[in-house]
């Protein structure tokens, strides 16, 4: 352990002398003081808070990346070059324990600098609220820094559910091959449902159904975030309706709305409307009379509710908790990297595995908007063109088998997003921690790690 704890030290001073660290360190500052002055927000005080959170954090993450990825390349291939590694393979030391040393090290580090980054933005949105208007500043503490739980309509929530049990009806009415697999029938059905929007036509109504799978927090209002659009060109004219709450233990509460088409608007319910409710229903009720259209709404993202979970600060710290968990990955594929490969080849490795798992989404949603084959009956296929289409098929379920295994493996390090979370203020459950330590520090990194000390062990063996 003293042997593990002194190169995690050593490998802390040796990235604070690296110039381009130095270097690093200084645009972060400037990301973190220079940036909510520099970049222009919509003047109000929701967007400069925004911008505080969002670009400021994520260009800090940005610079972290970089600077984790260049000095963790440059942990191992660096003492390669200079044969430090050598004499500590002399004394001896296990391969094992130079990895983790160097990998505590970079986390130790970046520990510390990411508290410090919490802590800068902590202090810029507080002494920005104290300068604010008092009324802005509470519907910026009400809708931003909180965090709430967003909580979609029954029907988008359960949707996967629903298709799926549905998929040998959707086969046949479609008249899609059996050879096209279940997967991609699924999205395909999706993306044809998500284009459909909801019209409410003028005296129309349309209803959303919200569960809720816990007790909402006593005292805290409930948000309600849509967005319309109207069937005519208004030139910016307000589409005026009522929204009428009703939950399943009785009680309703009304609101009337004018809100512009195609922008985002929200409301709050009492909480005292909405006391003990486990169940929800809001409508919507067309009844402007004085500039009559249907009114849209899309019907993936046009409305959901928020509940109120934790405070600002919790999710702040949730927030830095997920980048700290990315940023040790990070560490871990450039330690290993750096192994084997100089320094400058080793970034670009690094980078690339680094990117590796957002390019397999891509092409996995890529795949998954193609569309589905259907069957043509009656056509008569020769001996020569059932056997070419059979190896096609033969070929294209491997490719398929194949790509499915890669996107199950790697695309869960793509689904954590705290720099978007945040400004927006949704909360950062704890579940999403627990999984984010999970496949990054629990699976991902124990496979560079083995890789790391086998590589490692090798070159033990030939310095000996």
């Amino acid at each position: 352990m003293n042997q593990i704890i002194a190169i995690a030290s050593l490998s802390i001073r040796t990235a604070i002398r690296s110039r381009i660290l130095q270097i690093l360190l200084t645009l972060l500052m400037a990301a973190l003081v220079v940036f909510p002055r520099v970049l222009i927000s919509d003047g109000t005080l929701e967007g400069i808070i925004r911008i505080m959170l969002q670009y400021t954090l994520g260009s800090a993450f940005v610079v972290l990346s970089i600077a984790t990825m260049w000095a963790a390349c440059g942990s191992i291939s660096t003492e390669v070059q200079t044969r430090t590694l050598h004499m500590l393979f002399s004394k001896p030391v296990p391969a094992a324990r130079v990895w983790l040393g160097k990998w505590l090290g970079l986390c130790v580090l970046n520990f510390f600098l990411l508290t410090g980054c919490a802590a800068i933005v902590a202090i810029q949105v507080q002494l920005t609220l104290k300068v604010a208007d008092a009324t802005e500043a509470e519907i910026v503490k009400r809708e931003i820094l909180v965090g709430r739980q967003e909580i979609e309509p029954d029907d988008v929530r359960f949707m996967e559910k629903t298709i799926r049990s549905q998929l040998p009806i959707i086969r046949k009415q479609k008249n899609i091959a059996d050879d096209v697999p279940d997967s991609i029938v699924y999205r395909t059905v999706v993306k044809e449902i998500k284009t459909r929007p909801h019209v409410v036509p003028t005296d129309g109504q349309h209803n959303w159904t919200f569960t809720l799978d816990e007790p909402l927090a006593p005292g805290h209002p409930l948000q309600v975030k849509f967005k319309m659009a109207s069937s005519l060109d208004r030139d910016n004219t307000p589409i005026l309706g009522k929204w009428l709450v009703r939950t399943d233990t009785g009680q309703s509460w009304t609101h009337q709305s004018h809100e512009r088409a195609g922008a985002f608007a929200q409301f709050s319910i009492p909480y005292e409307s909405v006391t003990d409710a486990r169940s929800i229903q809001v409508s919507y009720i067309n009844n402007d009379h004085q500039h009559p259209s249907s009114v849209l709404f899309n019907w993936e993202s046009s409305i959901r509710l928020y509940a109120w979970k934790t405070h600002f600060t919790t999710n702040l710290l949730r927030a830095c908790t997920l980048l700290f968990i990315l940023l040790a990955l990070i560490a871990a594929v450039g330690i290993t990297t750096g192994c084997s490969l100089t320094l400058p080849v080793a970034a670009f490795t690094t980078l690339f595995f680094i990117s590796m798992p957002w390019l397999v989404v891509t092409i996995h949603e890529s795949m998954s908007s193609a569309p589905t084959a259907t069957s043509h009956a009656g056509h008569d296929h020769g001996p020569n063109e059932g056997h070419e289409k059979g190896n096609a098929d033969t070929k294209n379920t491997v490719v398929t088998s194949i790509h499915q295994a890669t996107y199950t493996v790697l695309s869960p390090v793509t689904r954590f997003h705290p720099v978007q979370s945040l400004p927006d203020g949704k909360e950062i459950p704890v579940h999403q921690l627990l999984e984010a330590l999970f496949f990054c520090i629990g699976i991902y990194s124990p496979i560079f790690a083995i890789a790391g000390i086998r590589i490692l062990n090798r070159r033990e063996v030939g310095a000996v």
